[in-house]
């Protein structure tokens, strides 16, 4: 089996669509650094021809019928190349609900509930930095001997 090797920044669209069948956020962040398939470091960008194909794609899946959360996932080659769409939520969403005042979760939350959420997938933070942090605790017992890095 052979595959093309693409050597290009990897772009994450978070996304929601209503129950009305409209899409209501829309953030892509670069994923800067990935760590056995999570996102560790990732920022919000604004790019006109990555947005153009989520957007596209998103509204593919709505007229279909899918309603909720996804991710699309898009390298930036000169041709945007579509990778691949996860319905769920990727643990590096935090950055897009932070990136949207809370909006994603808050929409999430209230058409579980039943109601009806409305907003501007355009509206989020250009520019906002997500950094997690990798470390070892050691212990015997109860007490820790060690913490790397400190």
């Amino acid at each position: 089996m052979f595959q093309e090797l693409v050597n290009a920044p990897e772009v994450t669209v978070d996304a929601y669509i209503a129950r009305s069948g409209h899409c209501i956020v829309r953030v892509p962040r670069v994923r800067d650094k990935v760590v056995a398939g999570e996102s560790y470091k990732s920022h919000t960008v604004c790019l006109p021809a990555m947005d153009d194909l989520a957007r596209r794609t998103i509204e593919a899946l709505a007229r279909e019928g899918l309603r909720g959360p996804l991710n699309v996932q898009i390298f930036h080659t000169t041709d945007p190349m579509l990778l691949e769409v996860n319905t769920r939520l990727g643990s590096a969403v935090v950055l897009s609900n932070v990136a949207t005042g809370g909006r994603l979760l808050d929409a999430m939350l209230h058409e579980a509930l039943c109601g009806t959420s409305e907003g501007d997938p355009s509206d989020y933070r250009v520019g906002l930095h997500l950094n997690r942090f990798l470390g070892d605790v050691f212990h015997a017992g109860t007490e820790v001997v060690a913490v790397k890095p400190q």
